[in-house]
């Protein structure tokens, strides 16, 4: 009896024993267990790593801040049996996983947060609102942000409840900076559909003496090409690669490392800029081949006008006169009094004495001219009078000075032949000063500008007759009488001054602007359809070979499609185009880029780029005096990030009446550090997918473009949470 009781007993041992240790010996010698596909199916949070032979469960993993970090199925288990997966999926860290992740799925507005955030968003919008639009106007209108204190206090004076909160300048700053990322934010939404770029760059120093370079981009959007500043930099170094650096860094924030093709620069003349060997120019070139640099053409316009000047040495006196009758009634209230009561003798209005500065001399000369063409009689009697009756004997130098070279033939001849000729270089400069301006209309503009220089060599101008029909023989000139010095003038056709002047400006005009006859730009006179043939069989072979040498020039930013297509549609387009010779071209191309017919969709590839290239680096001048306006001698210390924000939003920002604050506030609730929150909870980050840039296979149509630029709305009914959402 004994021995079957410790045969039982040694059985029972055994089977004790060797539970764990049988089960490791019958998986590895007597069956070999394999991950089963058709788990998926039962467990679809289930996923297998093949390459280091472990399953995990991926929403476990998903949510690192939920789950049970010691779980196999989280570390990874290479024991590939199913009670393990049972366990787990009961288990109660993995049930609030799943939890979350289904509520990541689901639109804010059915989420727990999102709950509470629709229960208080009308009465907590309609306040940001308020606070928003109001430091949104300070922004634009280049106030201080400490106004914004003392403009809530008088809104909520007047009524209008804002809450307690985010009242102070801090929270000002916070609001401009996420309006300013929200403008740069679809800048960049906007470049993810531009098939082509060009940079535009120029350097200043503001009023701390830092030296700033403003970087902008041109692209086509809806048809339209549009300029916007893409960064403000402060250069590290005023060389060539240091101002390169900054350019770089410019594109790069707008664009990533994947934008839009960069096929053109647009600077003004400067010797670190355009210099062919060390220059930046030069370094763009080095890295981008095909670029094409262009000198800004309002810049080329007005250094033809000083060179012509400097060819002839009494402008340099007749300029200093102008300077002087500045300084002599700029600095002086007295003088300036005594000058308007004269003028209220004479019956004349003074207008005030504008200064003429050594740079954007053709703008402030006409102002400088014009004033001293108004105030002329007023001016003569004044300094005459100062030069015999003033006890300062500085006064009586300068005012005598002044009254000695006003007074004489020549200087008066010159100040009104010079008002005709302003007229026509200032006309021409406001023309080159337009965002829009296009490579096309460049040569047209300049062939019309010296047309006209020559015909005033000829015929003279407004001011010039009015000159020589106010002029008597004894040389007393105007209403006054006033007696002037000097030798007669010759006849105007006949006048040395007035001829040498205008044909060195034609002269230099033509020189400057030689390169709008060279390759590639050139080439894109074919797209100015007012000049086309109006033969129908002239038209027809007219620009081929121009087409066919600027597809040659950028092949490498155009597809094998379009190199071999675009030829075939500029028959085509020129049919279509020239039933509208009387239509703005930048109205006609740009209806046909938002459009795009299929007929045309290769050939508008050109039309895109040569909408894109920039004749004119304008849009940074204004840059540069919205930073005047900005970053004053009382705000010295404001930060590069103040700078660029109240910048972008002074100079790209739409008007404070059609400000719509709703996606800088999304902006707003969905940064900073820790997140804003709201009736408690933490605002989730809306998801926004960048679309991808058009390839150079297939240009995007404009529809397309403009479903792809998404934008984060504030309202819970289309957003939708993120992994980081409180549940």
């Amino acid at each position: 009896m004994d021995r079957f009781v410790k045969k039982s007993a040694v059985k029972s041992l055994k089977r004790q024993n060797s539970g764990k240790e049988y089960d490791k010996e019958y998986d590895g010698k007597k069956r070999k267990r394999n991950f089963q596909s058709s788990w998926l199916a039962e467990f679809p949070w289930l996923t297998l790593d093949k390459d280091r032979g472990i399953m995990k469960c991926k929403i476990c993993c998903k949510w690192a801040n939920v789950c049970d970090p010691k779980s196999p199925l989280v570390t990874g288990s290479d024991t590939f049996r199913k009670d393990p997966l049972y366990t787990h999926a009961k288990s109660s860290h993995h049930t609030a996983c799943v939890v979350r992740n289904d509520n990541s799925k689901k639109p804010i507005k059915d989420t727990p947060i999102g709950k509470a955030v629709v229960r208080s968003e009308k009465e907590h919008q309609h306040k940001l609102k308020g606070l928003f639009n109001t430091a949104y106007a300070i922004a634009k209108n280049c106030r201080p942000f400490s106004d914004f204190e003392w403009l809530t206090k008088l809104q909520m004076k007047n009524g209008i409840d804002l809450g307690e909160n985010y009242l102070n300048e801090k929270r000002c700053k916070d609001f401009v900076l996420a309006i300013a990322n929200q403008l740069f934010d679809e800048v960049r939404s906007k470049l993810s559909c531009a098939r082509f770029l060009t940079v535009l760059a120029d350097g200043s120093t503001d009023t701390t003496v830092v030296e700033q370079e403003t970087v902008s981009v041109r692209y086509v959007h809806k048809g339209q090409p549009v300029t916007e500043l893409a960064e403000i930099v402060p250069l590290e170094s005023g060389k060539a690669t240091g101002v390169y650096k900054a350019v770089k860094q410019g594109i790069t924030a707008v664009t990533g490392d994947d934008g839009p093709s960069l096929i053109g620069a647009n600077f003004d003349g400067a010797s670190v800029m355009m210099g062919e060997n060390s220059g930046v120019k030069a370094l763009l070139q080095k890295d981008y081949p095909v670029i094409t640099v262009i000198h800004c053409v309002a810049h080329k316009l007005e250094l033809s006008v000083l060179d012509a000047a400097k060819s002839m040495p009494y402008l340099s006196t007749f300029e200093e006169t102008i300077k002087s009758i500045f300084n002599f009634y700029h600095f002086s209230t007295k003088r300036r009094r005594e000058l308007a009561e004269i003028a209220d003798v004479l019956s004349t209005m003074v207008t005030n004495y504008s200064s003429v500065k050594a740079v954007r001399w053709v703008a402030s000369k006409s102002r400088a001219l014009l004033a001293v063409k108004k105030n002329f009689a007023s001016t003569v009697l004044h300094t005459e009078d100062a030069a015999g009756g003033s006890k300062d004997a500085k006064t009586k130098g300068k005012a005598a000075s002044i009254h000695k070279e006003i007074t004489s033939v020549r200087f008066v001849k010159m100040l009104h032949f010079m008002l005709d000729l302003m007229d026509i270089i200032t006309e021409t400069s406001k023309i080159f000063q337009r965002e829009k301006l296009t490579i096309p209309e460049v040569p047209d503009v300049i062939q019309e500008t010296i047309m006209k220089l020559m015909n005033l060599k000829q015929h003279m101008g407004k001011h010039s007759k009015e000159f020589y029909e106010n002029l008597t023989a004894n040389k007393q000139f105007g209403n006054q009488r006033i007696q002037l010095k000097g030798a007669a003038p010759a006849e105007y056709k006949e006048d040395n001054d007035i001829k040498k002047l205008l044909e060195n400006a034609i002269s230099y005009i033509q020189s400057r602007f030689e390169n709008f006859k060279e390759a590639p730009l050139v080439y894109f006179k074919i797209f100015n359809f007012k000049f086309w043939p109006q033969e129908q069989e002239q038209l027809a072979v007219f620009g081929g070979d121009h087409v066919q040498c600027i597809v040659d020039h950028y092949k490498e930013q155009l597809s094998e499609e379009e190199c071999n297509k675009i030829p075939q549609e500029w028959v085509a387009l020129k049919s279509y185009v020239a039933h509208f010779r009387g239509s703005p071209l930048l109205e006609v191309y740009g209806e046909l880029l938002r459009d795009r017919p299929a007929r045309f969709q290769n050939i508008l590839v050109l039309v895109d780029l040569m909408l894109t290239l920039s004749p004119s680096t304008a849009e940074c001048e204004r840059q540069f005096s919205s930073m005047n306006r900005v970053k004053t001698a009382l705000r010295n210390r404001l930060s590069n990030d103040s700078l660029q924000a109240l910048m972008k939003i002074n100079c790209d920002g739409p008007s404070a009446d059609d400000f719509d604050p709703e996606e800088a506030i999304t902006k707003w609730l969905t940064s900073g550090p820790g997140g804003r929150h709201i009736a408690g909870h933490k605002v989730p980050v809306p998801r926004v997918s960048v679309p991808n840039r058009p390839a150079a296979t297939a240009t995007a149509t404009s529809s397309q473009c403009q479903s792809k630029v998404q934008t984060v709305s504030i309202s819970l009914s289309d957003s939708e949470s993120t992994d980081d959402e409180i549940v």
